[in-house]
């Protein structure tokens, strides 16, 4: 039985993305998943914190997840984070329906 795609949504601090993306071989599915995200700012107590949004599946974040727990580890917190909040989602408990809300459309200045 085919199973339809769980979305999850990966965030992870701008420095945190910067060495994991340099650390990929840039011919990897991973390396593609993480250049496909977007820089968000969020107030964080008394200034703006820059983060990465990554949207994907799950297979695909649980892919993500071993790539960083061999190749940078400080990056593992953040996806599993997201896996979590995807499998609670998916729950039997949760709606039928998955949905995340838009990313916020890039502005350029």
């Amino acid at each position: 039985m085919l199973r339809t795609p769980v979305p999850t949504l990966l965030e992870m601090p701008l420095p945190v993305y910067d060495v994991f993306v340099d650390k990929c071989d840039q011919a990897s599915r991973g390396f593609a998943l993480l250049k496909n995200s977007v820089i968000v700012r969020r107030p964080k107590d008394d200034h703006y914190e820059r983060m990465v949004k990554i949207r994907c599946d799950l297979e695909d974040a649980k892919k993500l997840l071993a790539l960083a727990t061999e190749i940078y580890p400080d990056a593992v917190t953040s996806i599993a984070g997201g896996i979590a909040a995807a499998l609670k989602l998916d729950s039997p408990l949760a709606s039928q329906q998955h949905t995340l809300a838009p990313l916020p459309v890039p502005v350029t200045c």
